[in-house]
């Protein structure tokens, strides 16, 4: 099957430009605008969706599959394309029953052009396929809006839910913009309508009720910052080993003639040499004239 999204790149129709247009209309709409004048706090928070209705747009359109008639009439085109004229004066009686089966919208220009010129030259080829592909267009982006259309009108009819679920909680719950945020994406639950007037109820009861108002604003901080965990991890008490280091003292580098030592110097190890003559030990030098090899003497 093909994929609405693959038939706009083969036919060069962009659809960022109709989404934008869906959403510019959607929030033009008379419900939202008066809605958006009567609770202007809400009115940052419904656009803060916009990004995910954009990304559900794309996503259906990108999803959405092409009707059997337009993917065979976009597949002959595709392989009109390939012939040459010759040929394709070959194939135009079945190209022009397949148009005329199919009920393209192009059928009947394609009908139009091949019998109102007795001679079917290269350039009436070229314009052949060029209104072909403009009628495709025209189908493509047809298809398109109704698509996004259907997706207006069911995000329009959930929009309209939330929006009256909203308002109606909008002067218990929503004291300031965050409020309002979190009102707004509450509205998405499954809340009934009894639900929601028994929160009006209580909002309004409370309302008259300074003191328990006040009570029940603690209550909620006190249980919003027990539900929070504290990610930081607690650290358990373990026993402390002390680990036994070992300290080296401070030593001396010692710098000998080695014409005059060499030898007596004995090489204990990598990074000792001891002198018979001085009965001195010494640590290795970076210096050139102690990195030979050192025999006893």
């Amino acid at each position: 099957m093909l994929t609405l999204d693959t038939l706009n790149t083969m036919l060069a129709v962009s659809e960022e430009g109709m989404v934008e247009e869906m959403i510019l209309a959607l929030l033009a709409s008379p419900q939202l605008v008066i809605f958006f004048e009567k609770f202007p706090r809400l009115k940052n928070a419904v656009t803060a969706d916009l990004p995910r209705w954009r990304e559900a747009l794309r996503s259906r359109l990108k999803d959405a599959r092409v009707p059997p008639e337009l993917m065979e009439e976009v597949m002959c085109y595709q392989q009109s394309q390939l012939l040459s004229t010759p040929q394709f004066i070959v194939q135009l009686p079945q190209i022009l029953a397949l148009l005329h089966r199919l009920h393209s919208p192009y059928a009947a220009q394609a009908k139009q052009l091949t019998e109102s010129n007795s001679t079917f030259t290269p350039a009436l080829h070229t314009l052949f396929l060029q209104r072909w592909r403009l009628s495709l267009v025209v189908q493509a982006t047809t298809l398109n809006q109704q698509l996004l259309e259907e997706e207006r009108e069911q995000l329009l009819s959930d929009v309209q839910e939330r929006m009256t679920l909203s308002g109606q909680l909008e002067q218990t719950l929503a004291e300031n913009d965050n409020a309002a945020g979190r009102l707004w994406d509450m509205s998405a639950g499954q809340l009934k309508r009894g639900d929601y007037q028994l929160i009006v109820k209580y909002g309004e009861f409370l309302a008259a009720q300074p003191e328990l108002m006040q009570l029940a604003k603690q209550l909620g901080r006190s249980r919003e910052a027990k539900s929070v965990p504290n990610r930081k991890k607690t650290r358990r008490w373990k026993p402390e080993y002390r680990k036994k280091t070992r300290r080296w003292k401070p030593f001396v580098h010692w710098y000998a003639n080695p014409l005059r030592c060499r030898s007596r110097l004995t090489v204990f190890s990598k990074a000792m040499i001891f002198c018979a003559c001085c009965r001195q030990s010494w640590r290795r030098s970076a210096s050139p004239s102690w990195n030979m090899n050192f025999t006893a003497g």
